[in-house]
Protein backbone atom coordinates (compact mmCIF):
# COMPACT_ATOMS: atom_id res chain seq x y z
CA UNK A 1 0.00 0.00 0.00
CA UNK A 2 1.00 3.39 -0.79
CA UNK A 3 1.05 5.04 2.82
CA UNK A 4 3.19 2.00 3.94
CA UNK A 5 6.00 2.08 0.73
CA UNK A 6 6.32 5.59 2.27
CA UNK A 7 6.29 4.72 6.20
CA UNK A 8 3.62 6.91 7.10
CA UNK A 9 0.97 5.92 10.04
CA UNK A 10 -2.15 4.63 9.07
CA UNK A 11 -5.53 3.28 10.62
CA UNK A 12 -7.36 1.47 7.48
CA UNK A 13 -11.28 1.44 8.16
CA UNK A 14 -14.37 -0.36 5.88
CA UNK A 15 -16.55 2.48 5.12
CA UNK A 16 -19.36 1.17 6.70
CA UNK A 17 -17.05 2.12 10.12
CA UNK A 18 -17.21 5.65 9.37
CA UNK A 19 -18.42 7.15 12.89
CA UNK A 20 -20.40 10.38 13.22
CA UNK A 21 -17.63 12.22 14.56
CA UNK A 22 -15.79 11.44 11.30
CA UNK A 23 -18.87 12.89 9.61
CA UNK A 24 -18.32 15.97 11.32
CA UNK A 25 -14.68 16.34 11.35
CA UNK A 26 -14.80 15.77 7.58
CA UNK A 27 -17.29 18.53 7.11
CA UNK A 28 -15.49 21.17 8.74
CA UNK A 29 -12.55 20.13 6.41
CA UNK A 30 -15.22 20.80 3.51
CA UNK A 31 -15.95 23.37 1.42
CA UNK A 32 -19.10 22.24 -0.27
CA UNK A 33 -20.55 20.45 2.53
CA UNK A 34 -22.01 16.51 2.09
CA UNK A 35 -22.26 17.32 -2.02
CA UNK A 36 -18.12 17.17 -1.51
CA UNK A 37 -18.49 13.13 0.24
CA UNK A 38 -21.17 11.15 -1.93
CA UNK A 39 -21.23 10.00 -5.25
CA UNK A 40 -22.84 11.72 -7.61
CA UNK A 41 -26.34 11.13 -8.66
CA UNK A 42 -25.65 9.01 -11.32
CA UNK A 43 -23.92 6.52 -9.45
CA UNK A 44 -26.29 5.96 -6.82
CA UNK A 45 -29.66 4.25 -7.28
CA UNK A 46 -32.85 6.55 -7.38
CA UNK A 47 -34.36 5.49 -4.17
CA UNK A 48 -31.21 6.63 -2.63
CA UNK A 49 -30.97 9.80 -4.49
CA UNK A 50 -34.49 10.59 -2.89
CA UNK A 51 -33.11 9.67 0.55
CA UNK A 52 -30.12 12.23 0.09
CA UNK A 53 -32.71 14.86 -0.87
CA UNK A 54 -34.73 13.93 2.19
CA UNK A 55 -31.39 14.08 4.24
CA UNK A 56 -31.07 17.99 2.76
CA UNK A 57 -34.22 18.56 4.80
CA UNK A 58 -33.06 16.83 8.39
CA UNK A 59 -31.44 18.35 10.78
CA UNK A 60 -28.10 17.83 11.37
CA UNK A 61 -27.55 14.94 13.61
CA UNK A 62 -30.19 13.12 11.95
CA UNK A 63 -28.83 13.84 8.41
CA UNK A 64 -25.51 12.46 9.96
CA UNK A 65 -26.69 9.06 11.60
CA UNK A 66 -28.81 8.70 7.84
CA UNK A 67 -25.48 8.52 6.01
CA UNK A 68 -23.96 6.84 8.64
CA UNK A 69 -26.07 4.01 8.31
CA UNK A 70 -25.91 4.51 4.48
CA UNK A 71 -22.04 4.51 3.99
CA UNK A 72 -22.30 3.55 0.27
CA UNK A 73 -23.61 6.70 -0.71
CA UNK A 74 -19.72 8.16 0.11
CA UNK A 75 -17.37 8.39 -2.34
CA UNK A 76 -14.27 6.33 -1.77
CA UNK A 77 -11.39 5.91 -0.16
CA UNK A 78 -11.54 9.33 2.20
CA UNK A 79 -8.24 9.65 3.90
CA UNK A 80 -8.27 12.08 6.92
CA UNK A 81 -5.82 13.24 8.96
CA UNK A 82 -6.64 16.16 11.67
CA UNK A 83 -6.45 19.04 8.67
CA UNK A 84 -6.19 17.52 5.67
CA UNK A 85 -9.07 14.96 3.46
CA UNK A 86 -8.73 14.10 -0.21
CA UNK A 87 -11.59 11.80 -1.40
CA UNK A 88 -9.97 9.23 -4.24
CA UNK A 89 -6.99 8.34 -4.93
CA UNK A 90 -4.55 11.25 -6.68
CA UNK A 91 -0.89 10.62 -5.87
CA UNK A 92 0.72 14.56 -6.09
CA UNK A 93 -2.83 15.37 -3.45
CA UNK A 94 -1.84 12.47 -1.45
CA UNK A 95 1.80 13.72 -0.75
CA UNK A 96 -0.52 16.58 1.64
CA UNK A 97 -0.32 13.67 4.26
CA UNK A 98 3.33 13.31 3.92
CA UNK A 99 5.64 15.23 7.02
CA UNK A 100 6.33 18.62 6.56
CA UNK A 101 10.35 17.90 6.09
CA UNK A 102 9.79 15.05 3.89
CA UNK A 103 7.81 17.48 1.66
CA UNK A 104 10.61 20.22 1.97
CA UNK A 105 13.07 17.64 1.39
CA UNK A 106 11.28 16.57 -1.57
CA UNK A 107 10.52 20.08 -2.99
CA UNK A 108 14.63 20.62 -3.02
CA UNK A 109 15.61 18.09 -5.25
Amino acid sequence: MWFERYGIDFEKRDISQITVDDLLKLLTLTTEGVNELVKNPERINHKNEEELVKASDMNLKNALYYLKMNSLLFKTPIILDENNYIIGYNSDEIRRFFPREYRKFLSDL
